[in-house]
């Protein structure tokens, strides 16, 4: 049990790596523009298009739990009930409810939500607008306004709580994008035959010094950002091992993470709880939990592609049919 705590309290890392690997791809692609400058009307557009891009993957993704949330809960006794959750209150205050989760504004409101895995929408929003800022100020001082960000919390007394933590993190992304910091440090040879395998034995030796810290001093902000470099570190290495791993598994659980960590929530605790925690050896439910939870991100993934394909269909017969009408109406002028 001490190592499966230990082995959780680890794995509690999730946000960290998403924040990097977000702050790290947004940055990427806006330095492939104009020899590797965005210029500000391009960083308007790319912002605003990533934003409505996701948002409107929310809204088909809130769509789909809803109908099968109430599926599971009329038919197979799932453990949510609609009506419960957001019109106990009567259909008033029902309908403010899920406009604002509609929103993604219940975690800030503290109202409910369908699913609590996504309070993190709004960081995640949040993070597509400052990340082009925090660009200029990264590439002007550095490394240093990596330490610049962990050290404001502190000098001005601010919690840590909620999503604070995590703007190390993003400013670590944002340098190593700037500076291809993962591709030098990958880069790095010696005179070792099996240096891949031993690069890697060295980024888990730095995993566990971090973690033997993380437990003793309550830096996260320092933590978690130094252990979303290095898991990203050992994946690359291990794609560069393995092409299986590397354009495999690492591949496909890269393009649907975001999608696993959006309805994992639904699946472990109001879809089918029962049969997650089948297995009693918890290693196995984990391994169990990580494919169904793919299974279930694949299929959101084709659904919302589908919905989004009909929309378009819809939106061009409609736009043809009136400018059809617009061009009569004129001629009949």
């Amino acid at each position: 049990m001490n190592v499966l705590i230990k082995f959780g309290t680890f794995c509690k890392i999730c946000l960290a790596l998403f924040v990097f690997i977000s702050g790290f791809g947004i940055t990427r692609k806006m330095t492939e523009f104009a020899g590797g400058e965005c210029n500000d009307k391009e960083t308007y557009k790319q912002t605003i298009s990533r934003f409505l891009k996701l948002y409107k993957n929310y809204l088909y993704m809130f769509l789909i739990s809803l109908i099968i949330t109430i599926i599971f809960y009329i038919f197979f006794g799932g453990l949510l009930n609609i009506k419960e959750l957001y019109f106990s209150k009567g259909y008033r205050y029902g309908s403010i409810y899920m406009i604002l989760d509609i929103l993604c504004l219940s975690n800030l409101f503290g109202t409910p939500t369908l699913n609590l895995t996504w309070w993190y929408l709004p960081f995640a929003f949040l993070i597509i607008f400052i990340t082009p800022m925090l660009q200029k100020f990264v590439k002007k001082y550095g490394i240093t306004a990596y330490a610049v960000s962990i050290l404001i919390p502190y000098l001005f007394s601010l919690p840590l709580n909620g999503s604070l933590y995590l703007i190390p993190t993003l400013m670590l992304s944002i340098y190593c994008a700037q500076n291809n910091t993962i591709e030098k440090i990958g880069g790095w040879k010696c005179h070792l035959r099996s240096i891949n395998v031993t690069k890697i034995l060295i980024y888990l030796f730095s995993v566990v010094m971090i973690y033997q810290i993380r437990q003793r001093v309550a830096i996260i902000s320092v933590t978690d950002s130094l252990f979303a470099l290095l898991v990203c570190l050992i994946t690359y290495e291990m794609g560069k091992m393995c092409r299986f791993v590397g354009k495999g598994i690492l591949f496909y659980l890269g393009k649907y993470s975001m999608m696993i960590f959006m309805v994992h929530t639904l699946v472990k605790k109001q879809w089918i709880p029962q049969i997650i925690f089948y297995p009693e050896n918890y290693f196995i439910v984990l391994l169990w939990f990580l494919m169904v939870s793919f299974i279930v991100a694949w299929i959101y993934q084709k659904l919302i592609k589908h919905i989004d394909n009909f929309n378009k269909k819809i939106y061009n017969i409609l736009k043809n049919n009136f400018n059809k009408i617009s061009i009569g109406y004129k001629q009949n002028l």
